[in-house]
């Protein structure tokens, strides 16, 4: 039988990891569940907030903030915007819903989804 191992990560071992880097050089999003423990959600948050603010890798180009979904060519090549992960996937299956009778807004389908 294997013995369960406990790590601590403090700031500085969270901020030696490939998300961390990958964060603050602009390569990802971050994405944080309430499982994430308190301090390191703090701590990411406040490093994306200023990766953000540089404009620097994926931010010089995201478009969350002004973005408009119409339909599929809001998001898909070659016209559609670099949105959030979340919010892209979130869109798509919106628009599958509504190709398949759905009539509601994307609010209405969060909504009936019962999404947050």
């Amino acid at each position: 039988m294997s013995e369960v191992v406990r790590l601590s990560v403090d700031d500085s071992l969270l901020e030696s990891t490939i998300n961390i880097r990958l964060l603050k050089s602009g390569f990802a999003y971050s994405l944080l569940y309430t499982s994430t423990p308190l301090q390191h959600r703090n701590f990411i948050r406040n490093l994306a907030t200023q990766i953000k603010k540089s404009d620097n890798g994926v931010w010089a180009y995201d478009k969350s903030m002004q973005f408009r979904l119409d339909d599929f060519n809001s998001v898909e090549p070659p016209n559609g915007v670099l949105v959030y992960p979340k919010l892209f996937r979130r869109s798509v299956d919106y628009l599958r819903q509504t190709q398949k009778g759905f009539s509601g807004s994307i609010t209405d389908w969060l909504n009936s989804m019962g999404a947050k």
